[in-house]
């Protein structure tokens, strides 16, 4: 989404770095506890443009980008999962 969106916006995107962090308890999936949900806790995104855009237009494309990645939208909203024997 990065790309696609700078490419829209006219931003030349020179490199890109994304760094992905998250909390996590394990006990669940790892079947030692059943207390607590199984999934992260919370999930940081920091994301690295090198770019001579400057930050009132980097703003702009980070809330587009946001917006519009499909990831970001299953994570953020409910999304029907079915898990399925094929």
């Amino acid at each position: 989404m990065c790309h696609v969106v700078a490419k829209e916006m006219g931003i030349e995107l020179n490199a890109l770095e994304i760094d992905i962090q998250a909390n996590l308890n394990p006990n669940n999936f790892m079947g030692k506890s059943d207390k607590e949900r199984s999934g992260f806790k919370e999930i940081t995104v920091f994301i690295k443009p090198e770019t001579s855009a400057d930050e009132i237009l980097l703003s702009k494309w980070l809330k587009t980008v946001e917006n519009r990645c499909p990831v970001s939208d299953n994570i953020m909203n409910i999304t029907p999962v079915k898990i399925e024997l094929a």
